[in-house]
């Protein structure tokens, strides 16, 4: 059955999946599916613990996830929580990535869309704009359409709940240095970014993420065509993990 629905699309594509594919002896169909799994095991749960009143869709298509986050009957009582949920997704999936090399892109949007896992279908204008948007970006990371920033903004501007607050102000920040492809730069509108990994408050935790970041990176083929979307991920998460700036070589000296 073909359910038309209101809420968040979030969309992903796996960068180099050309690389994973043409291995021999690659990995990726495991990895794949454990993906798969982990991120089905938390819609269940949102499912339970909610009633069933939020409702998560889940489509894996070649190297593409989709996933949208709707409530019954539109419930803004709970949209707060939708977008705290699709986060969480977020970062539970990134850190999947580092920990297993398989590195994604991705958007956000928020308006209508359909979803029929039977036909493996799922489209809509959140779906276009989803696609749209994160097909401009040259990283590894995710940002937030036009529409879902409004979205977004208009929840935080309405929510009562603090912890659902504190939370998307953590997560969701405003980055201005999104790396949007060489023709876009002149059209970009959109700088709220989910900032997927935590914030460290000790400096060997920060050198320890870093060094995580640094041995993933290394991991992958740095051709001229896509060392410019590690290199602009490394860049943003730079920025919040050490805002006051770092030199390796200075390190080397001090030590």
């Amino acid at each position: 059955m073909i359910t038309n629905k209101t809420g968040y699309i979030l969309m992903l594509d796996v960068l180099g999946y050309r690389e994973f594919v043409t291995k021999t002896k690659s990995d990726f169909p495991r990895l794949w599916r454990e993906l798969q799994e982990n991120i089905k095991k938390q819609r269940d749960v949102i499912f339970k613990e909610l009633n069933g009143s939020v409702i998560v869709d889940v489509l894996f298509v070649s190297d593409t996830i989709f996933i949208g986050v709707s409530t019954i009957d539109k419930n803004k009582q709970l949209e707060g929580l939708t977008i705290m949920f699709l986060i969480d997704l977020v970062k539970q999936i990134f850190k999947f990535s580092l920990k297993n090399n398989v590195f994604f892109r991705g958007a956000i949007s928020f308006g209508e869309y359909l979803f029929d896992l039977r036909l493996n279908l799922v489209m809509g204008n959140a779906v276009d704009e989803a696609s749209e948007w994160y097909e401009s970006t040259d990283w590894f990371g995710v940002i937030l359409t036009p529409t879902a920033e409004y979205k977004y903004n208009s929840t935080i501007l309405s929510e009562d709940e603090p912890q659902i607050i504190n939370f998307c102000m953590r997560n969701i920040v405003r980055y201005p240095r999104i790396p949007y492809k060489a023709k876009l730069q002149s059209e970009k509108c959109s700088f709220l970014v989910v900032k997927w990994f935590d914030a460290y408050t000790k400096d060997e935790d920060r050198l320890g993420f870093l060094k995580q970041i640094m041995d993933a990176f290394l991991t992958v083929k740095q051709s001229p065509k896509v060392a410019s979307k590690y290199e602009n991920t490394f860049h943003f998460i730079m920025f919040y993990a050490y805002p006051e700036g770092f030199s390796i070589y200075k390190r080397l000296n001090n030590s």
